[in-house]
């Protein structure tokens, strides 16, 4: 069935708004974070080491929360775990890969490496069973060092790539950076109901803003056309659709004073002080797109050394699109997911988080969250934090810690003490029941349904009252058959007083 599903994060909707404001509602972290820590030989051995870049998917038909993720010791493994209930992780043994002559570990078989990036799970496997499990990955070919191409697996423990992978040019050309996400957008949005599906991508572009070049966003799609063989072998040239600019320098030198002050970043030399975007993960949420950018202040360039890369925090911020190529920033900039006080786990880097996943009434978003920042390359520094770790007076360099908030709960427009009021812009009927995601503690949210001119619609005479905390707060539509409302305009009236409302549903 068609459902219209409406975020309230901006007025594109909104005919007209009264007594009402947005607010932006940050991550809260978890009281069990990190739900992944280092612990198993190929996870932790000289202290240096750790666990990150999770992607997390439910799977119905096992009913289990499935995640994957990187360790890193001898090199990137990528690792496969667990969960029930999205809390409590479960490491099995899968008897797949070796690691110093033992398959009793964790570790998948992939040609690539597993992220960052969401894993696209398709249960019904409508590209072929090989391909239930699919993703985009950094994988460097003999003659195109910086390039993507896509992973598929049936079990989500074996993985291979497209035959004659190395002939085939991916997501690749000027400015490609190694970092990059990707997501699948329904057959419906944003190509014309007719069009086949279309996975998107966002690799590392690079630009140069100010003085500074930097690492940026990309966009590029292809369609999910049912061609096994070359599948994802054939993206369009990626265009830059995010970067920073000098607001964000000014923000990231005021974070970069904070951490050097508190210890948390190593080097710091002024001149150097600008803000790059890491990279970013997209997801849909109705009919508009999220990401979470991983935004990166820079206290260092490490050419400085006589190394290549650069001295830096990490932490995320929130911005959203209906074409995937128009980007704004919401919240003002603030952080989505914040880095922790002095001596977290996360104190230095939030960054490589999933998207969002269901768990009962919450979403969940997992991320790798670091306690020391982008590479130094300080010898005795580094030496000296592992033995700490070692010693267990320190936590491990990197975790998979755990975020949540309500659905839809990224942007609420509010009431006060006073009465707000909301008329949406006209839709289309198409389903059987309205519901709000509203919190009306205390408060309450009345609503009308009305024609395309603002007008009562007969039967719907009075309005229907909602008290209380609902994620799908059913509106009740009494002396209306819904039926009879199917391809006519409405609009939404709601009058609301101490009340937060983040999203409308019609299914």
């Amino acid at each position: 069935m068609t459902e219209l599903h409406r975020l309230l994060i901006d007025d594109f909707y909104v005919a007209e708004s009264r007594g009402l404001t947005r607010s932006f509602h940050p991550m809260k972290k978890h009281a069990a974070s990190p739900v992944v820590s280092p612990e198993k030989p190929w996870e932790l051995r000289t202290g240096g080491e750790g666990v990150a870049s999770p992607a997390v998917i439910w799977d119905p038909d096992e009913k289990l929360y499935k995640m994957w993720y990187w360790a890193v010791v001898g090199g990137l493994h990528d690792c496969y775990a667990t969960s029930h209930d999205g809390i409590h992780w479960e490491k099995p043994s899968l008897g797949i890969k070796a690691f110093e002559g033992s398959t009793d570990n964790n570790i998948v078989e992939t040609p690539g490496r597993l992220g960052p990036g969401s894993i696209m799970f398709m249960p019904d496997a409508p590209l072929g069973p090989e391909s239930r499990y699919t993703m985009v990955s950094w994988i460097p070919s003999p003659t195109i060092h910086q390039r993507y191409m896509p992973l598929f697996s049936a079990d989500g423990l074996r993985w291979r790539t497209l035959k004659d992978a190395d002939d085939e040019p991916g997501i690749s050309g000027p400015g490609v950076g190694d970092t990059g996400t990707c997501c699948l957008a329904s057959d419906r949005f944003p190509r014309e109901p007719d069009q086949p599906g279309v996975f998107l991508a966002f690799p590392r572009a690079h630009c140069k803003v100010g003085r500074f070049g930097r690492r940026a966003v990309g966009f590029t799609y292809c369609d999910a056309v049912p061609n096994f063989n070359k599948l994802m072998a054939d993206w369009p040239l990626p265009v830059l659709v995010m970067a920073p600019d000098l607001i964000d320098d000014e923000m990231a030198r005021e974070r970069l004073a904070r951490a050097y002050k508190q210890g948390i970043t190593h080097y710091d030399e002024p001149a150097d002080h600008h803000c790059e975007f890491y990279s970013m993960q997209v997801w849909r949420c109705g009919d508009v797109f999220l990401g979470s950018v991983w935004i990166f202040d820079i206290s260092m360039n490490t050419d400085r050394l006589g190394a290549w890369n650069q001295h830096g925090i990490m932490e995320t911020q929130l911005a959203y699109s209906r074409d995937c190529v128009h980007w704004e920033r919401l919240g003002d900039r603030q952080p989505w997911i914040e880095r922790g006080e002095p001596g977290s786990v996360d104190d230095a880097m939030i960054h490589f988080n999933c998207a969002p996943v269901r768990v009962g009434d919450e979403l969940f978003v997992y991320y790798s969250a670091g306690n020391m920042p982008h590479p130094t390359v300080d010898p005795s520094w580094t030496a000296g934090i592992s033995r700490e770790v070692l010693a267990g007076r320190r936590h491990a360099r990197q975790h998979i810690g755990l975020a949540t908030c309500r659905p839809d709960g990224f942007i609420s427009l509010d009431a006060g003490r006073s009465v707000g009021r909301l008329r949406t812009k006209p839709f289309e009927w198409r389903g059987q029941s309205l519901f709000l995601n509203l919190d009306a503690t205390g408060g309450e949210a009345a609503v009308r349904l009305l024609d395309e001119n603002g007008r009562t619609i007969k039967g719907a005479d009075q309005p229907t009252v909602l008290t209380g905390n609902h994620l799908e707060g059913e509106v009740k539509l009494d002396g209306l058959d819904p039926a009879s409302l199917n391809g006519r305009k409405c609009c939404l009236e709601i009058r609301m007083k101490a009340a937060k409302l983040y999203s409308y549903t019609i299914r």
